[in-house]
């Protein structure tokens, strides 16, 4: 294939922007997810509900991270929906993005694994 003097240039402008597209479209997605449950921040009882449903259907892995997050679910029933809610703005405003991505990765994983959904 010959080589095209613009086509590196293009290909690597393509390339920005699909991660500019996905970065935006997952912060638009993680910032909803959060708002969706704001509720939580000032009633923890929906997520013991659900955390208290998964555990009798839970394999041994999910079980003992359940067993441990139950306690403090009142806790987190407030740093999920913060938590998520920040990360989403900063990945859709383009602040912080490789920490705001890390946060919204440990907690989509942290939900995952509740739910035994790994």
């Amino acid at each position: 294939m010959p080589h095209i003097p613009g086509q590196k240039v293009a290909g690597r402008r393509a390339q920005i922007v699909a991660l500019l597209l996905l970065r935006v479209f997952l912060g638009v997605f993680m910032f909803f997810f959060g708002l969706d449950k704001a509720s939580w921040l000032l009633d923890a009882t929906p997520l013991l509900t659900q955390l208290a449903s998964w555990l009798p259907d839970a394999p041994p892995a999910s079980r003992w991270y359940l067993e441990r997050i139950i306690p403090g679910a009142p806790v987190f029933a407030r740093l999920i929906p913060l938590g998520t809610m920040l990360s989403g703005l900063a990945l859709a405003l383009g602040f912080w993005t490789r920490i705001a991505a890390a946060i919204s990765l440990v907690l989509v994983l942290s939900l995952q694994l509740g739910a035994a959904s790994m």
